[in-house]
């Protein structure tokens, strides 16, 4: 069964901006756009795009429950012009220059607007669902933001019938600069409301998008158009049935990068204690396979090399598969070890240390051994993956 639903989550009275730290906890102007909650709903999996910088696992975890629904794929589109998503977190009561402390209004008037999308997704489900498809092309709206980045400007996209379900394209929504006082859905809205689809985006650790001419708001509207004009264009493959997976994985000891202390002019004992209360300890990917098409979603902004790493594996398996980033929470930003020793903001951001894109990797790789796919003959032994196989770097 197939349900859709959305709901405005444009705030009544103006919040603290997010994204640029360099706003300093500016609020938003009138004007801009209006922001939204978005749902599909397949059976009793929701998938939820919502316009916002990230999605703290406290909201999660409250639009799980009011909802009544454990099986979420809740996005943030990660546009850098909504109110400062922080405030949802519960971890955050550190007062912080340029980011906003934990509010526990919003957190219930959030989650009770996502919540409720959900429901009516579900309450308007039709008894059949098309068939899905799954669209992918190149398009080449991407640049690499950190040394030896390479960019993936592969876009995919997945349909139900004549339905766009989502669309997955890896580049920071940051088409709108630091100076922007409105709020703006970026590229990801303007798709949405070109295509009526989902957004998600990719693996953006280590990208941004290729800016185009014109306004801001000029090129947010170009680039969702190019977007969804080629992959509309693109061939299909049928995706014959659906999967939803989980799998969860502890996180090192939260460590501040060396250079985290010096970048935000505090002591290293403060940066200690600052990442220590705002790292979670624990994360999980969750797996959507529409065929041999597998998303990964992962709670944080993976980099491109270890997307394709990831790729290199499920390959193995027969499986097509792309990250998608800020998906049921937010560790930070996830290095591959030597991407992370070469500092710059993605690694101070980094709060587990340096070897959380190798966990991100092997945790990959036991959830596909989760799947269905490939259909397994159990008559005969499955052999794992050769323990000397390396994934290519």
């Amino acid at each position: 069964m197939f349900g859709e639903a959305q709901v405005d989550i444009t705030p009544p009275e103006a919040l603290p901006l997010g994204g640029y730290t360099e706003r300093r906890s500016a609020v938003f102007q009138p004007g801009g756009d209006r922001l939204w909650a978005r749902v599909k709903t397949i059976g009793d999996v929701a998938l939820i795009s919502v316009e916002m910088l990230t999605c703290p696992e406290s909201l999660v975890a409250m639009v799980r429950e009011k909802s009544k629904t454990p099986r979420l794929f809740m996005v943030a589109t990660h546009t850098h012009c909504a109110p400062d998503s922080q405030m949802l977190n519960d971890r955050m009561t550190l007062m912080i220059p340029g980011i906003a402390p934990f509010r526990r209004r919003w957190l219930e008037w959030y989650s009770d607007r996502i919540a409720e999308a959900v429901l009516q997704a579900r309450r308007n489900q039709n008894a059949t669902l098309a068939q899905f498809s799954v669209q992918s092309t190149s398009v080449p709206l991407s640049r690499s933001r950190r040394p030896l980045g390479v960019p993936n400007n592969r876009a995919w996209q997945v349909s139900a019938g004549e339905k766009v379900l989502f669309s997955v394209f890896g580049a920071h929504p940051t088409l709108f600069g630091s100076e922007e006082r409105g709020l703006r859905g970026d590229w990801p809205g303007e798709l949405m409301v070109k295509n009526g689809g989902l957004a998600f985006t990719g693996a953006i650790g280590d990208m941004s998008p290729v800016p185009l001419a014109g306004p801001s708001a000029e090129q947010a509207y170009a680039f969702a158009r190019l977007l969804s004009n080629q992959l509309a264009a693109a061939r299909g493959k049928l995706a014959p049935d659906f999967e939803f997976v989980e799998q969860s994985f502890e996180l090192a000891p939260a460590t501040p990068h060396p250079e985290f202390a010096r970048a935000n002019g505090v002591t290293d004992a403060i940066a200690t204690s600052v990442v220590a209360k705002f790292a979670p300890k624990a994360a999980t990917l969750t797996g959507l396979r529409f065929g041999n098409f597998l998303v990964i979603g992962v709670p944080g902004e993976p980099t491109t090399e270890l997307e394709r790493r990831v790729q290199t594996l499920a390959a193995r398996r027969g499986l097509r598969a792309c990250l998608v980033s800020h998906v049921n929470g937010w560790i930070g930003y996830i290095l591959a070890r030597e991407d992370y020793l070469r500092g710059g903001y993605e690694a101070q951001l980094a709060m587990h240390g340096p070897d959380t894109g190798e966990q991100l990797v092997s945790t990959a790789s036991k959830l596909m051994e989760k799947l269905s796919y490939p259909k397994r003959d159990t008559s005969a032994q499955t052999l794992p993956l050769s323990a000397s196989a390396q994934p290519h770097r």
